[in-house]
């Protein structure tokens, strides 16, 4: 069994499981959500004013939007906001945070290899989240009740306003974000893995048991190692 991460379905798995609820589920595979981050700390409740703003995730190109690397900051500050980018060993603690962000792109991708986990997070530790065009959110959130969407900076910015200066859009965003935040505790995701690895998983493995899978795995690594050590010798004498 595996779990496909960003990358393409590995050639040698008897059971898949997807990380994102948009992609079409195939004969032994299935999606089940990731675990939301451990030990989260939910924003304070002693938070009144919205200024600070933070992404909790990854750097890279396909994690966040260049724009938070370079002027995006300097923006942030003029406005009399605050930016920040957590580090990993902080994920958790969203104790001094009003708004989240998750934008990869402003291109339109809808990143299907991507997991909702972000959305979880910003329901569990109530702040609200202000994302791009990833599937995984828009299958499971509501854009404008429970996440704000945007495509753009303009949408961006004025997402950012309405939850700086609206306190009664802030808390109808965090209430409904409240609400969904009940079917992706801890609880709900271990049931729902566990319906899953004692049923079809569990099936397939009595299925694999009963074909001699094990003895068939090993012979087929063991032809591929014998290809493997040939195409070497082969390497090495051509470079001779």
């Amino acid at each position: 069994m595996s779990v496909r991460a960003d990358y393409r379905r590995l050639f040698d798995v008897d059971f898949e499981i997807l990380q994102n609820p948009t992609v079409a589920v195939k004969q032994k595979q299935a999606y089940l959500p990731y675990w939301p981050v451990p030990g989260l700390i939910k924003r304070s409740p002693d938070r009144r004013a919205v200024n600070t703003i933070a992404y909790a995730g990854r750097i890279g190109k396909r994690n966040i939007a260049d724009m938070f690397h370079n002027d995006f900051p300097n923006k942030s500050a003029v406005k009399g906001l605050s930016f920040k980018t957590i580090p990993p060993q902080h994920w958790h603690d969203m104790s001094g945070v009003d708004i989240l962000v998750a934008i990869r792109d402003f291109d339109g991708g809808t990143h299907k290899n991507k997991p909702p986990s972000k959305l979880f997070n910003a329901w569990l530790s109530e702040v609200p989240l202000v994302a791009g065009a990833d599937s995984a959110f828009r299958h499971l959130g509501e854009p404008g009740t429970d996440y704000i969407r945007v495509t753009n900076e303009g949408e961006l910015w004025e997402a950012i306003y309405r939850l700086s200066t609206e306190p009664v859009f802030y808390s109808r965003l965090v209430e409904a974000g409240r609400a969904k935040a009940a079917s992706v505790t801890h609880e709900k995701i271990a049931e729902t893995w566990l319906s899953v690895l004692e049923g079809p998983v569990y099936e397939v493995f009595e299925q694999w048991k009963a074909s001699h899978g094990e003895v068939k795995r090993r012979f087929f690594f063991g032809l591929a190692d014998k290809a493997a050590d040939g195409l070497s010798v082969l390497k090495r004498s051509m470079s001779r």
